[in-house]
Protein backbone atom coordinates (compact mmCIF):
# COMPACT_ATOMS: atom_id res chain seq x y z
CA UNK A 1 0.00 0.00 0.00
CA UNK A 2 1.38 3.29 -1.10
CA UNK A 3 -0.07 7.05 -0.20
CA UNK A 4 -1.99 6.24 -4.05
CA UNK A 5 -3.82 2.70 -2.59
CA UNK A 6 -4.76 4.85 1.05
CA UNK A 7 -6.12 7.78 -1.45
CA UNK A 8 -8.13 5.09 -3.22
CA UNK A 9 -9.72 3.14 -0.03
CA UNK A 10 -10.28 6.76 1.67
CA UNK A 11 -12.25 7.88 -1.56
CA UNK A 12 -14.10 4.10 -1.91
CA UNK A 13 -14.53 4.63 1.64
CA UNK A 14 -16.30 8.05 1.09
CA UNK A 15 -18.35 6.40 -1.59
CA UNK A 16 -19.48 3.42 0.54
CA UNK A 17 -20.34 5.76 3.81
CA UNK A 18 -22.88 8.33 1.21
CA UNK A 19 -24.18 5.21 -0.16
CA UNK A 20 -24.82 2.93 2.66
CA UNK A 21 -25.57 4.95 5.42
CA UNK A 22 -26.27 8.83 4.71
CA UNK A 23 -28.73 8.20 1.78
CA UNK A 24 -30.32 5.29 2.88
CA UNK A 25 -30.80 7.30 6.42
CA UNK A 26 -32.21 10.70 4.86
CA UNK A 27 -34.78 8.47 2.68
CA UNK A 28 -35.74 6.82 5.42
CA UNK A 29 -37.96 6.89 8.77
CA UNK A 30 -36.46 6.27 12.13
CA UNK A 31 -38.44 3.09 12.75
CA UNK A 32 -37.07 2.03 8.89
CA UNK A 33 -33.54 2.50 10.22
CA UNK A 34 -32.89 1.21 13.41
CA UNK A 35 -29.85 2.35 15.98
CA UNK A 36 -27.83 -0.95 15.53
CA UNK A 37 -27.93 -0.74 11.91
CA UNK A 38 -26.54 2.87 11.73
CA UNK A 39 -23.52 2.23 14.68
CA UNK A 40 -22.52 -1.39 12.79
CA UNK A 41 -22.36 0.45 10.23
CA UNK A 42 -20.22 3.88 11.37
CA UNK A 43 -18.01 1.66 13.37
CA UNK A 44 -16.62 -0.79 10.64
CA UNK A 45 -16.13 2.19 8.68
CA UNK A 46 -14.18 3.58 11.37
CA UNK A 47 -12.17 0.72 11.93
CA UNK A 48 -11.90 0.33 7.97
CA UNK A 49 -10.47 3.75 7.87
CA UNK A 50 -8.39 3.47 10.77
CA UNK A 51 -7.00 -0.23 9.19
CA UNK A 52 -5.95 2.02 6.12
CA UNK A 53 -4.29 4.91 8.12
CA UNK A 54 -2.03 2.38 10.05
CA UNK A 55 -1.13 0.87 6.89
CA UNK A 56 -0.33 4.15 5.11
CA UNK A 57 2.19 4.56 8.28
CA UNK A 58 3.33 1.16 7.80
CA UNK A 59 4.30 1.77 4.23
CA UNK A 60 6.03 4.95 5.45
CA UNK A 61 8.13 3.67 7.66
CA UNK A 62 9.16 0.89 5.50
CA UNK A 63 9.84 3.02 2.67
CA UNK A 64 12.16 4.89 5.21
CA UNK A 65 14.00 1.90 6.79
CA UNK A 66 14.59 0.41 3.28
CA UNK A 67 15.67 3.75 1.57
CA UNK A 68 17.71 3.76 4.92
CA UNK A 69 19.16 0.59 4.54
CA UNK A 70 20.16 0.79 0.51
CA UNK A 71 21.88 4.41 1.76
CA UNK A 72 23.58 2.93 4.17
CA UNK A 73 24.84 -0.54 2.12
CA UNK A 74 26.56 1.93 -0.02
CA UNK A 75 28.30 4.44 2.35
CA UNK A 76 29.78 1.26 3.84
CA UNK A 77 31.51 0.53 0.91
CA UNK A 78 31.74 3.18 -0.73
CA UNK A 79 32.88 3.37 -4.46
CA UNK A 80 35.81 4.93 -4.73
CA UNK A 81 34.36 8.40 -6.16
CA UNK A 82 30.91 8.69 -3.91
CA UNK A 83 30.53 11.25 -1.14
CA UNK A 84 33.88 12.11 0.50
CA UNK A 85 35.65 9.61 -1.14
CA UNK A 86 35.37 12.28 -4.16
CA UNK A 87 37.19 15.36 -2.36
CA UNK A 88 39.74 13.48 -0.79
CA UNK A 89 43.47 14.88 -1.43
CA UNK A 90 44.23 13.15 -4.82
CA UNK A 91 41.32 11.68 -6.04
CA UNK A 92 40.82 11.68 -9.48
CA UNK A 93 37.26 12.04 -9.49
CA UNK A 94 34.27 14.79 -10.32
CA UNK A 95 33.09 16.28 -7.20
CA UNK A 96 29.71 17.40 -8.42
CA UNK A 97 28.30 14.58 -10.90
CA UNK A 98 25.17 14.88 -12.79
CA UNK A 99 23.33 12.35 -10.81
CA UNK A 100 20.31 11.86 -8.70
CA UNK A 101 21.56 12.19 -4.92
CA UNK A 102 21.55 9.94 -2.14
CA UNK A 103 19.45 9.69 0.17
CA UNK A 104 16.29 11.24 -1.29
CA UNK A 105 15.72 15.22 -0.33
CA UNK A 106 12.40 13.93 2.02
CA UNK A 107 14.39 11.45 3.48
CA UNK A 108 17.53 13.01 4.13
CA UNK A 109 16.69 13.97 7.67
CA UNK A 110 15.99 10.23 8.96
CA UNK A 111 18.68 9.24 10.45
CA UNK A 112 18.88 5.79 11.94
CA UNK A 113 20.52 7.30 15.43
CA UNK A 114 19.50 10.68 16.72
CA UNK A 115 19.85 11.97 20.62
CA UNK A 116 18.95 15.11 21.10
CA UNK A 117 17.11 17.71 23.60
CA UNK A 118 14.94 20.24 22.43
CA UNK A 119 15.65 24.10 23.07
CA UNK A 120 13.60 23.90 26.29
CA UNK A 121 14.15 22.20 29.53
CA UNK A 122 17.26 21.39 31.30
CA UNK A 123 16.97 17.28 31.99
CA UNK A 124 20.14 16.04 30.85
CA UNK A 125 19.57 13.34 28.39
CA UNK A 126 22.10 10.82 28.13
CA UNK A 127 22.14 8.33 24.94
CA UNK A 128 24.59 5.02 25.10
CA UNK A 129 25.90 3.59 22.18
CA UNK A 130 29.13 0.90 21.26
CA UNK A 131 30.49 -1.32 23.94
CA UNK A 132 30.29 -1.22 27.59
CA UNK A 133 32.15 -2.71 30.21
CA UNK A 134 34.50 -4.42 27.91
CA UNK A 135 35.16 -0.89 26.10
CA UNK A 136 38.76 0.26 25.38
CA UNK A 137 37.76 3.48 25.79
CA UNK A 138 34.88 6.01 26.81
CA UNK A 139 34.36 9.10 25.04
CA UNK A 140 31.62 11.31 24.89
CA UNK A 141 29.99 13.66 22.54
CA UNK A 142 28.59 17.30 24.03
CA UNK A 143 27.21 20.26 22.85
CA UNK A 144 24.23 21.93 20.30
CA UNK A 145 22.81 20.05 17.45
CA UNK A 146 25.70 20.89 15.56
CA UNK A 147 27.56 18.34 17.83
CA UNK A 148 24.82 16.08 17.46
CA UNK A 149 25.04 16.29 13.71
CA UNK A 150 28.33 14.00 14.38
CA UNK A 151 26.62 11.31 15.79
CA UNK A 152 26.47 8.87 12.98
CA UNK A 153 30.37 9.31 12.49
CA UNK A 154 30.94 8.60 16.23
CA UNK A 155 28.60 5.49 16.36
CA UNK A 156 30.41 4.13 13.60
CA UNK A 157 33.86 4.95 15.26
CA UNK A 158 32.79 3.36 18.56
CA UNK A 159 32.18 0.48 16.97
CA UNK A 160 35.40 0.03 14.84
CA UNK A 161 37.48 1.20 17.98
CA UNK A 162 35.28 -0.57 20.82
CA UNK A 163 34.78 2.85 22.19
CA UNK A 164 31.77 3.32 24.83
CA UNK A 165 29.92 6.42 23.20
CA UNK A 166 27.90 8.62 25.54
CA UNK A 167 25.97 11.46 24.10
CA UNK A 168 24.79 14.57 25.98
CA UNK A 169 23.67 17.17 23.19
CA UNK A 170 20.70 20.27 23.79
CA UNK A 171 19.57 22.32 20.50
CA UNK A 172 20.71 25.74 20.70
CA UNK A 173 22.96 25.01 23.83
CA UNK A 174 26.81 24.49 23.29
CA UNK A 175 29.05 23.04 26.25
CA UNK A 176 30.48 26.33 27.08
CA UNK A 177 30.91 28.36 30.19
CA UNK A 178 29.25 31.38 28.32
CA UNK A 179 26.16 32.05 28.53
CA UNK A 180 23.93 31.90 25.24
CA UNK A 181 21.95 34.83 24.19
CA UNK A 182 18.91 34.22 22.03
CA UNK A 183 18.82 37.48 20.37
CA UNK A 184 16.04 36.48 19.00
CA UNK A 185 13.91 35.61 21.63
CA UNK A 186 11.36 37.75 24.12
CA UNK A 187 13.30 38.83 27.11
CA UNK A 188 11.24 35.93 28.75
CA UNK A 189 11.77 33.32 26.60
CA UNK A 190 15.55 34.47 26.27
CA UNK A 191 16.03 34.07 29.83
CA UNK A 192 14.15 31.06 30.98
CA UNK A 193 16.51 29.27 27.91
CA UNK A 194 19.69 30.76 28.84
CA UNK A 195 18.89 29.44 32.47
CA UNK A 196 18.52 25.88 30.77
CA UNK A 197 21.35 25.65 29.00
CA UNK A 198 23.08 27.10 31.75
CA UNK A 199 21.67 24.61 34.30
CA UNK A 200 21.71 21.96 31.55
CA UNK A 201 25.61 22.53 31.44
CA UNK A 202 26.28 22.49 34.72
CA UNK A 203 24.23 18.54 34.71
CA UNK A 204 26.82 18.05 32.02
CA UNK A 205 30.10 18.35 33.63
CA UNK A 206 28.61 16.70 37.13
CA UNK A 207 28.18 13.98 34.84
CA UNK A 208 31.78 13.92 33.18
CA UNK A 209 33.26 14.21 36.85
CA UNK A 210 31.05 11.31 38.54
CA UNK A 211 32.21 8.56 35.02
CA UNK A 212 35.76 8.55 35.70
CA UNK A 213 35.76 5.96 32.83
CA UNK A 214 35.06 8.46 30.31
CA UNK A 215 38.56 9.64 28.80
CA UNK A 216 37.49 11.76 26.01
CA UNK A 217 35.38 14.64 24.87
CA UNK A 218 34.06 15.51 21.66
CA UNK A 219 32.64 19.08 20.97
CA UNK A 220 31.41 21.25 18.03
CA UNK A 221 28.92 24.29 17.98
CA UNK A 222 27.07 26.34 15.48
CA UNK A 223 29.20 29.31 14.95
CA UNK A 224 26.87 31.93 15.34
CA UNK A 225 25.77 31.15 18.96
CA UNK A 226 25.89 34.07 20.56
CA UNK A 227 26.77 34.55 24.23
CA UNK A 228 26.17 36.93 26.86
CA UNK A 229 29.06 39.60 26.58
CA UNK A 230 30.75 42.20 28.92
CA UNK A 231 30.46 45.78 28.08
CA UNK A 232 31.73 46.85 24.69
CA UNK A 233 33.14 43.21 24.04
CA UNK A 234 32.25 41.55 20.88
CA UNK A 235 30.19 37.79 21.22
CA UNK A 236 32.52 36.08 19.08
CA UNK A 237 35.39 36.84 21.85
CA UNK A 238 33.23 36.28 24.96
CA UNK A 239 32.00 32.85 23.19
CA UNK A 240 35.77 31.86 22.28
CA UNK A 241 36.40 32.50 26.51
CA UNK A 242 33.56 30.74 27.19
CA UNK A 243 34.69 27.37 25.33
CA UNK A 244 38.25 27.70 26.79
CA UNK A 245 37.05 28.19 30.55
CA UNK A 246 35.11 25.00 30.04
CA UNK A 247 37.42 22.90 29.07
CA UNK A 248 39.63 23.85 32.01
CA UNK A 249 36.93 23.06 34.04
CA UNK A 250 36.93 18.81 32.96
CA UNK A 251 37.44 16.44 35.77
CA UNK A 252 41.51 15.27 35.61
CA UNK A 253 39.84 12.24 33.87
CA UNK A 254 39.13 13.39 30.69
CA UNK A 255 42.79 13.68 28.87
CA UNK A 256 41.63 14.06 25.32
CA UNK A 257 39.14 17.26 23.86
CA UNK A 258 38.44 17.31 20.51
CA UNK A 259 37.19 20.20 19.08
CA UNK A 260 35.11 19.97 15.46
CA UNK A 261 35.27 23.21 13.30
CA UNK A 262 31.25 24.00 12.42
CA UNK A 263 30.09 22.90 9.16
CA UNK A 264 29.16 24.94 6.57
CA UNK A 265 26.18 27.08 6.20
CA UNK A 266 24.16 26.43 2.69
CA UNK A 267 21.16 29.23 2.08
CA UNK A 268 17.58 28.68 3.63
CA UNK A 269 15.76 27.02 0.66
CA UNK A 270 19.01 24.67 -0.43
CA UNK A 271 16.83 21.77 -0.08
CA UNK A 272 13.92 23.27 -1.75
CA UNK A 273 16.64 23.64 -4.79
CA UNK A 274 17.96 20.04 -4.36
CA UNK A 275 14.66 19.28 -4.80
CA UNK A 276 14.07 20.90 -8.20
CA UNK A 277 17.37 20.33 -9.64
CA UNK A 278 18.05 16.31 -9.04
CA UNK A 279 20.96 15.62 -11.22
CA UNK A 280 22.19 19.21 -11.79
CA UNK A 281 21.57 20.49 -8.15
CA UNK A 282 25.46 19.84 -7.39
CA UNK A 283 26.18 22.65 -9.41
CA UNK A 284 23.15 24.84 -9.03
CA UNK A 285 23.23 25.07 -5.53
CA UNK A 286 26.48 25.54 -4.89
CA UNK A 287 27.81 28.46 -2.68
CA UNK A 288 31.05 30.05 -2.39
CA UNK A 289 33.23 28.71 0.28
CA UNK A 290 33.73 32.38 1.71
CA UNK A 291 30.21 32.33 1.73
CA UNK A 292 29.69 29.03 3.51
CA UNK A 293 32.10 29.17 6.24
CA UNK A 294 31.39 31.84 9.23
CA UNK A 295 34.70 32.94 11.97
CA UNK A 296 34.24 29.96 14.33
CA UNK A 297 34.84 30.45 18.31
CA UNK A 298 35.14 27.22 19.17
CA UNK A 299 37.12 26.40 16.25
CA UNK A 300 39.38 30.05 17.61
CA UNK A 301 39.35 28.42 21.31
CA UNK A 302 40.93 25.30 20.26
CA UNK A 303 43.88 26.80 17.88
CA UNK A 304 44.80 28.87 21.07
CA UNK A 305 45.04 25.86 23.37
CA UNK A 306 47.33 23.95 20.61
CA UNK A 307 48.94 27.20 20.24
CA UNK A 308 49.64 27.33 24.14
CA UNK A 309 50.62 24.00 24.43
CA UNK A 310 53.31 24.25 21.61
CA UNK A 311 54.71 27.29 23.45
CA UNK A 312 55.04 25.07 26.43
CA UNK A 313 56.63 22.43 25.42
CA UNK A 314 59.02 24.43 23.31
CA UNK A 315 59.99 26.29 26.55
CA UNK A 316 60.73 22.81 28.04
CA UNK A 317 57.60 22.54 30.12
CA UNK A 318 57.18 19.03 32.00
CA UNK A 319 54.01 17.25 30.61
CA UNK A 320 53.71 16.35 34.10
CA UNK A 321 54.17 20.25 35.46
CA UNK A 322 51.18 21.28 33.49
CA UNK A 323 48.03 22.82 35.98
CA UNK A 324 45.25 20.13 35.76
CA UNK A 325 43.44 23.68 34.54
CA UNK A 326 45.29 24.22 31.45
CA UNK A 327 43.12 23.11 28.90
CA UNK A 328 46.13 23.40 26.06
CA UNK A 329 47.47 19.85 27.16
CA UNK A 330 44.11 17.93 25.67
CA UNK A 331 42.49 19.73 23.44
CA UNK A 332 42.71 19.03 19.76
CA UNK A 333 41.38 20.79 16.62
CA UNK A 334 39.77 18.93 14.06
CA UNK A 335 39.34 20.76 10.52
CA UNK A 336 37.07 18.61 8.20
CA UNK A 337 36.01 22.38 5.82
CA UNK A 338 37.93 20.65 2.93
CA UNK A 339 35.34 17.52 2.56
CA UNK A 340 32.63 20.06 2.03
CA UNK A 341 34.52 22.43 -0.76
CA UNK A 342 35.21 21.77 -4.43
CA UNK A 343 36.76 24.13 -6.36
CA UNK A 344 36.53 27.29 -4.25
CA UNK A 345 32.66 26.00 -3.66
CA UNK A 346 30.69 24.94 -0.92
CA UNK A 347 28.05 22.14 -3.31
CA UNK A 348 25.07 20.68 -1.13
CA UNK A 349 25.67 17.13 -2.90
CA UNK A 350 29.34 16.04 -2.83
CA UNK A 351 30.15 13.00 -5.00
CA UNK A 352 26.40 11.52 -5.29
CA UNK A 353 25.70 12.14 -2.12
CA UNK A 354 23.51 15.01 -0.34
CA UNK A 355 25.68 15.87 2.72
CA UNK A 356 23.45 18.59 4.20
CA UNK A 357 19.71 17.92 5.87
CA UNK A 358 18.84 21.32 5.72
CA UNK A 359 20.16 24.93 5.80
CA UNK A 360 23.06 24.27 8.10
CA UNK A 361 23.03 20.65 9.25
CA UNK A 362 25.36 18.17 7.69
CA UNK A 363 22.95 14.48 6.71
CA UNK A 364 23.39 11.15 8.61
CA UNK A 365 24.95 9.80 5.31
CA UNK A 366 27.74 12.34 4.61
CA UNK A 367 28.46 12.30 8.29
CA UNK A 368 28.99 8.85 8.18
CA UNK A 369 30.90 8.97 5.35
CA UNK A 370 33.46 11.18 7.42
CA UNK A 371 34.29 8.64 10.16
CA UNK A 372 37.45 7.73 8.63
CA UNK A 373 38.86 10.87 8.67
CA UNK A 374 37.70 12.09 11.71
CA UNK A 375 39.21 8.89 13.30
CA UNK A 376 42.33 9.47 11.74
CA UNK A 377 42.82 12.96 13.03
CA UNK A 378 41.86 11.35 16.78
CA UNK A 379 44.18 8.86 16.82
CA UNK A 380 46.97 10.67 15.93
CA UNK A 381 46.16 13.40 18.80
CA UNK A 382 45.69 9.91 21.31
CA UNK A 383 49.08 8.98 20.00
CA UNK A 384 50.77 12.37 20.20
CA UNK A 385 49.15 12.91 24.23
CA UNK A 386 49.82 10.01 25.18
CA UNK A 387 53.98 10.18 23.83
CA UNK A 388 53.92 12.90 26.71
Amino acid sequence: WGSLGVTAATLLLAWASKELVEDPFRTSTSRDWPNGRTLAITAIAMAVVLACSMLGVGSAEQRIDTERERVAEEIRDPAPCLGAEAVKAGAPCEATPRETPIPEPDLVDKAPESCLSGTEGRELVVCEYGADADADRSVALLGDSHAEQWLAALVKLSEQENWRLLVMTKASCPFTAGERDFISKTDAVNRAQREDCTDWNRQALEYLDADPRIDTVFTAAKSTNRVVTLEGEDWREAARRGYLQRWSELPDSVRHVVAIRDTPRMPKDVMKCVTENGEEAARVCSVSEREAFSEDPLAEAAKQAEREQAERERGGAEPGGERSDDPGRRVTFVDLSGYFVADGMSPPVIGGVLAFRDSHHVSWAYAEMLADPLGEAVEAAFAINSAR
